[in-house]
């Protein structure tokens, strides 16, 4: 734009929204320790990248909150940072509404701040587009510093390498019904659009928390016309409590289902253990503690993804709900710093209604849902 500008007089400066796309960027980022440029990577994502068009941003906009992403938010990759920034521009902190978002394409990002150690949470809904993967109602969750729940990096362009794997809903902290993930094109169309859809059916942000609801009902029916419900319930209790609700029913020939939960461990330094109804990640900064209640029986168990180590190793923690029609699965997670004590929640269930209580990092909480219907309602 500023050549055209420069060499033809053209302007077209305003053609798109770039004050809005510099909070997008921010609110898209994830803090990290020791790096900046860590995002929620839905799909092909994988950084931040470079922050020119933000220093840009605010010099010609005169906008303190662009100024903030260029100076805290991604790398500096090129000398257009440089030459673009414009240091009488003052950064001005982000402001509070803009930590929970939810875009027009159905993605939802929930955050407890915007330093290193908050915490980030993020739910892919919504529809698809180029270069996804096959990811609906997947969830990554960070904190401390640490991504706890992942959503895999560079998966394979070409179907015929072994780590296509990494677009596939297994690759995912996701939902898989007997094994299998929703819709999802078999590679030979490259990395275009498939048909799976989801769809935001609840969207609750509170003063401390955030519940919101998608329904991927028509993305697992594309691979099995039994499938009459898919629908996962997140409740973000800031700064470090999530709750998962997964609703999955069929007719016809009943099935398990499988809850993923990714592990990041492309540094060699992340572990999933699992034992009776509870299942722990461990990253360097950061622990999860995680426990899993159903309407039938679950086991829980830790695996690894099928993929050459040359393309990392993938660890997960999955819990299984046993083979049947109707299937209610209450995950309670808890994430802690290093070095300190996890706090205990609890999950008591009676007939359809459940809660979760329990105090962690001296919090007391309590969350009842009521799953009588296919949208639970939650309290908080």
């Amino acid at each position: 734009l500023e050549v055209l500008r420069r060499t033809t007089g053209q302007d077209e400066r305003q053609l798109i929204n770039f004050p809005g796309t510099a909070r997008f960027a921010l609110q898209m980022s994830m803090p990290t320790a020791g790096k900046t440029d860590d995002c929620v990577n839905f799909s092909d994502a994988v950084t931040m990248g470079d922050i020119s068009v933000a220093a840009w941003t605010a010099r010609l906009y005169k906008d303190p909150l662009a100024q903030h992403v260029a100076l805290t938010t991604g790398e500096v990759r090129s000398h257009y940072a440089v030459v673009w920034f414009d240091p009488a521009v003052k950064p001005a902190e982000p402001e509070p509404e803009i930590m929970d978002v939810r875009f027009a394409n159905d993605w939802i990002v929930t955050r407890s701040g915007w330093q290193e150690k908050d915490s980030v949470v993020a739910l892919r809904s919504g529809g698809p587009s180029n270069h996804e993967h096959a990811d609906r109602n997947s969830v990554i969750f960070k904190a401390y510093g640490e991504r706890l729940f992942h959503d895999p990096f560079h998966a394979a362009y070409s179907y015929t390498q072994p780590h296509w794997l990494l677009r596939q809903t297994e690759a995912h902290t996701a939902v898989l019904i007997g094994g299998k993930g929703h819709q999802y094109h078999d590679g030979h169309e490259g990395t275009n659009a498939s048909w799976a859809e989801a769809k935001v059916v609840e969207y609750r942000p509170g003063k401390g928390h955030l519940v919101v609801t998608s329904d991927a009902t028509s993305a697992y029916r594309l691979v099995n016309k039994d499938v009459n419900l898919v629908v996962r319930t997140v409740v973000f209790v800031k700064p470090d409590i999530l709750l998962l609700i997964d609703r999955v029913r069929l007719a016809g020939n009943p099935l398990a289902v499988q809850l993923r939960f990714q592990v990041y461990d492309d540094d060699g330094k992340g572990v999933a253990t699992a034992e009776g109804l509870r299942f722990q990640i461990v990253r360097p900064g950061a622990t999860l503690h995680g426990l899993s209640l159903g309407g039938g029986k679950l086991v829980v168990r830790t695996g690894k993804l099928d993929v050459p180590v040359e393309y990392d190793v993938h660890p997960y923690a999955e819990v299984e709900s046993a083979s049947g029609l109707d299937h209610r699965i209450v995950t309670v997670c808890t994430a802690q710093q290093t070095g300190r004590e996890h706090g205990t929640l609890t999950i008591q269930t009676t007939d359809k209604r459940w809660k979760v209580g329990g105090t962690h990092n001296g919090r007391a909480i309590e969350v009842t849902i009521d799953d009588s219907t296919d949208i639970p309602k939650v309290s908080i």
